[in-house]
């Protein structure tokens, strides 16, 4: 990821969310066009890549000559539209396999959000508990008595 990129990405994610209670359904080629000049990289990935991969998995999937329902996002909407009322490519799965490889693998979020972060707070709170809990309860001290050994008095015992 480069800074530039991220900066881009930040900067759209800002500005969608400030108008994202204002925003109307016309609203998406719009959002499209400010994600596209100020993050072309992310644009790529989460529009044209997506908006192909989609057109090639509806392509598959849908039954000739019936109607489609397809559930898509504002952005992704007017390239899928462009990309399904072309003629189907030669070698359009060939693209897919392509575009498939470059995903991340999910299984270090798995990882992060199901062993990693519960087990640290796991042990977060077992230290709490330890600390503030167990340690004062456990602390046989009494206001007023000296802490350590005892002294002995009186007579030594007798044998």
């Amino acid at each position: 990821w480069h800074p530039r990129m991220l900066q881009g990405l930040l900067h759209f994610g800002q500005s969608s969310v400030n108008r994202r209670s204002t925003a109307k359904p016309e609203d998406g080629e719009a959002l499209r066009k400010e994600l596209e000049e100020a993050c072309p990289p992310a644009h790529r990935v989460l529009v044209e890549e997506r908006s192909t991969c989609m057109a090639q998995q509806i392509r598959t999937v849908a039954v000739p000559n019936e109607e489609v329902f397809v559930v898509c996002g504002v952005p992704q909407l007017g390239a899928l539209t462009q990309a399904l009322s072309r003629p189907p490519q030669q070698g359009g799965a060939d693209e897919l396999a392509r575009l498939a490889k470059r995903f991340v693998p999910v299984w270090p979020l798995y990882a992060l959000g199901y062993v990693v972060i519960p087990g640290g707070l796991m042990l977060y709170g077992a230290a709490y508990v330890v600390e503030n809990i167990v340690a004062p309860a456990l602390d046989f001290e009494v206001a007023g008595e000296p802490s350590g050994p005892v002294p002995v008095t009186g007579p030594p015992p007798t044998r």
